[in-house]
């Protein structure tokens, strides 16, 4: 997601990120070359109660398009992304959806049929404003050709990005509402991103922000701590905050790299779960900060992979319990990742998930069992490990 100013005319100023409440403001100073001068100030923030990014100004911005590009991978062997853009009164709106498939394709079976097992994510951003948008149809048309073969940046080369672009018809207000959903969050998440979107851009921005500042009020009432060290005092709010933003109910446990990855930036050892100690050490401070339920995604991560770990303990070596894997991801599997060789017996290096599990399971039962909001886990009584 790009948001554009024509660099003659604007020089940034100053931007900060407030851990207090997540909000991200940038002030400008603008010039537009033929004596007027103002300083507009854009904030941006992604809303705690709804989920969705809002970045607006407050007064007119100098921004010139705003352009959306998807991910693309011709590595990944994923389907192509279906992108979209349109204008109406006052508005300039487009979407993006991509249909992730849980059947690895194969050079017998390039496009395998649908499962219910398979995820997708959908996109949504309005602008209000005037705007128009350019070349669409072209890049779509190159999206649909992504099945030849041919690289992202072979496409580049023949006539520029795929991407949404919007250009601004004149100097205006800037507010942008975008959202975004999978399947996790709602069966029917193409159409819900889209009309969420809508739905939002509708309410006022000083109103959504309360509700978000609402949500980080609650949030830092549960635990302070006061240190002479002031740097070390500043490293324990900040990650505090770092980790509000990866974790909470409900949604996945983050990989290696948190949510912060982007094409090959994160992605090494695939962004996985390293289930010797990196996985569990994420969740190592939640009870301490008394917020515990930062710890569920962890226990919903062990309670998925329990099947495939049960699974493999059994056929593998004829034995009760769980043998977790080394290595593992978000998706239902009764496979290991790692296929290991015959005679080898090292695809986990300790029992790190099944005493973290227990440790963490047991932590959460004292924190929570006197509000009877405890979480019921039984792990399986024997963890076993090759020497």
């Amino acid at each position: 997601m790009w948001i554009h100013w024509d660099s003659r005319k604007v020089r940034v100023k100053r931007q900060v990120l407030d851990p207090s409440n997540g909000l991200f403001t940038l002030e400008m100073e603008y010039d537009n070359l033929r004596g007027q001068h103002h300083k507009p100030s854009v904030q941006c923030f992604v809303n705690s109660t709804t989920g969705h990014v809002l970045v607006w100004s407050d007064a007119p911005a100098p921004f010139v398009s705003v352009v959306y590009s998807p991910n693309l991978d011709i590595e990944a062997q994923l389907p192509a992304p279906e992108i979209d853009g349109s204008t109406g009164a006052g508005f300039g709106e487009f979407t993006c959806s991509q249909h992730f498939p849980a059947t690895v394709p194969t050079l017998e079976n390039p496009n395998p049929p649908r499962t219910s097992k398979d995820r997708n994510f959908a996109l949504a951003g309005r602008v209000q404003g005037h705007w128009t948008v350019e070349r669409l149809a072209e890049s779509q048309q190159k999206l649909k050709q992504m099945g030849a073969g041919k690289s992202r940046e072979a496409h580049w080369l023949s006539g520029g990005p795929i991407q949404v672009f919007l250009r601004s018809q004149k100097e205006q207000p800037f507010r942008l509402d975008l959202a975004l959903f999978t399947p996790r969050d709602r069966a029917d998440n193409v159409v819900f991103a889209k009309s969420e979107a809508t739905r939002l851009a509708q309410v006022p921005a000083n109103q959504l922000q309360q509700e978000s500042e609402n949500h980080w009020r609650e949030f830092w009432s549960s635990s302070a701590v006061d240190l002479d060290d002031k740097e070390l005092e500043k490293i324990w709010y900040h990650n505090q905050y770092f980790l509000a933003c990866c974790l909470r109910k409900g949604e996945l446990a983050p990989g290696l790299f948190g949510n912060w990855t982007s094409g090959k930036i994160g992605t090494a050892w695939h962004g996985d779960y390293h289930m010797n100690y990196n996985t569990q050490q994420v969740f190592w401070g939640v009870f301490s900060s008394n917020h515990v339920d930062q710890n569920l995604p962890y226990v919903e991560l062990v309670e998925d992979l329990l099947p495939m770990a049960e699974n493999y303990a059994r056929e593998k070596f004829g034995l009760p319990g769980a043998f977790f894997p080394h290595s593992a991801y978000p998706v239902p599997s009764q496979l290991f990742p790692t296929r290991l060789p015959p005679g080898a017996t090292k695809p986990a290096k300790r029992p790190g998930p099944c005493r973290a599990a227990g440790g963490s399971i047991s932590t959460h039962w004292t924190r929570t069992s006197s509000s009877g909001s405890i979480r019921f886990f039984a792990p399986p009584p024997i963890s076993w490990w090759p020497s």
